[in-house]
């Protein structure tokens, strides 16, 4: 009997790309991954100390959209803002505590199910494959949804800007 085709992609590679680790002891969101961000810019360096141990000056911060599917299958787009950036991050990171205690979202982890729910009251399911909490990217935008015409983005804390979202498109393509 042959075994079965492997269609998921290896966690680390997961969160290196679109993918985003929930860390309850991080203190600030990250990524080592540009093409993540839809605005970048300087900032005073930020010392971050790394899983190694060492520690590393993020001199850069900007805002990343996110689309990310609810539990009953809509996708819905989230911005998050004042996002951490240094090419040595391996893995997107976001910062429990900050997502819970400033920006309003929920955490929950029980034995049979862990999800969030968003500021604006969407339940995102939770992946816990490898026995880490990760919140999984939705999967490619369709132009339409990019334009305007598909998902509607959450309001308040984290939001959506349509130009950016444009911006966003015309990079990637």
């Amino acid at each position: 009997m042959a075994s079965p085709m492997r269609t998921e992609i290896p966690l680390d590679a997961a969160l290196a790309d679109d993918a985003w680790g929930w860390d309850t002891m991080a203190s600030s969101c990250c990524s080592g991954n540009r093409a993540r961000f839809s605005t970048l810019s300087k900032c005073a360096a930020v010392p971050v100390k790394v899983a190694d141990g060492d520690v590393v000056n993020a001199t850069h911060v900007g805002t990343v959209p996110l689309r990310v599917k609810t539990d009953s299958g809509k996708v819905v787009r989230i911005e998050l803002n004042d996002v951490l950036f240094h090419e040595r991050f391996a893995s997107n990171l976001l910062s429990g505590e900050l997502l819970t205690k400033k920006l309003g979202w929920q955490f929950h982890s029980v034995p049979k199910e862990t999800y969030v729910v968003t500021p604006g009251g969407s339940r995102v399911p939770i992946s816990t494959r490898g026995r880490v909490a990760v919140l999984m990217a939705a999967g490619p935008e369709r132009l339409s949804s990019a334009l305007g015409m598909g998902t509607q983005p959450e309001q308040g804390p984290a939001r959506d800007a349509g130009a950016d979202q444009l911006v966003r498109l015309h990079e990637r393509l």
